[in-house]
């Protein structure tokens, strides 16, 4: 295997970090003006899965996912760093987006509105998914949506790149417009992939 790949494998959900836990949804994090990231984004509703993917670098660097306002943020570091800074008091999607900038502005921010039921199916397989070993990022990620609603032809996999997973969200949106959205961080959509025409025959 070349070893810009493996460098790259390793540098994608690397990071070690304590178990995901709840924490008291009413605080908001109170950081000093040059702490805040530079983002646009709406928080996640109670009804809504956002799926993060630091798509920075050719396989991606991390992935992550808000089930509401829960983070499951599986092998990274994320919470551990940020519990450091002073002010700070919960994960919030603005401030785990601006985190993830830290590798380059293709963070990519894939947005479902849920029923009860599929919303509360995908929150059960987060403990599952916060205790994935380091690498295992996109695979914990890709396995908590797999089967279920509109992610039924997600497959759950043994490994997946972060970009993968962006990859099988970016065909589920372009197969139904309707069912979600892709934002990046300043709040505007994703670009869409260029498709090249093939040069007409004279």
């Amino acid at each position: 295997m070349p070893a810009l790949l493996c460098a790259g494998m390793l540098a994608a959900c690397a990071g070690s970090l304590p178990l995901e836990v709840e924490l008291d949804p009413t605080v908001e994090n109170d950081l000093p003006g040059a702490e805040m990231p530079a983002t646009h984004l709406q928080e996640p509703r109670d009804d809504e899965v956002v799926v993060v993917i630091n798509n920075n670098g050719g396989i991606g660097n991390h992935a992550g996912i808000f089930v509401g306002r829960r983070l499951s943020d599986p092998a990274g570091s994320y919470r551990f760093v940020r519990a450091k800074a002073k002010g700070w008091r919960r994960p919030t999607l603005n401030d785990y987006v601006g985190f993830q900038m830290v590798d380059g502005n293709h963070v990519q921010s894939f947005r479902f509105t849920l029923p009860e039921a599929e919303f509360s199916a995908i929150a059960a397989r987060l403990p599952v998914a916060d205790a994935a070993a380091p690498l295992f990022c996109a695979a914990a990620v890709n396995n908590a949506l797999a089967g279920i609603g509109p992610f039924g032809e997600i497959k759950a996999v043994n490994w997946r790149t972060p970009a993968a997973v962006a990859e099988e969200l970016e065909a589920i949106l372009a197969a139904n417009p309707g069912i979600g959205r892709c934002v990046l961080p300043d709040g505007s959509p994703c670009a869409k992939p260029v498709q090249l025409r093939a040069a007409a025959v004279p």
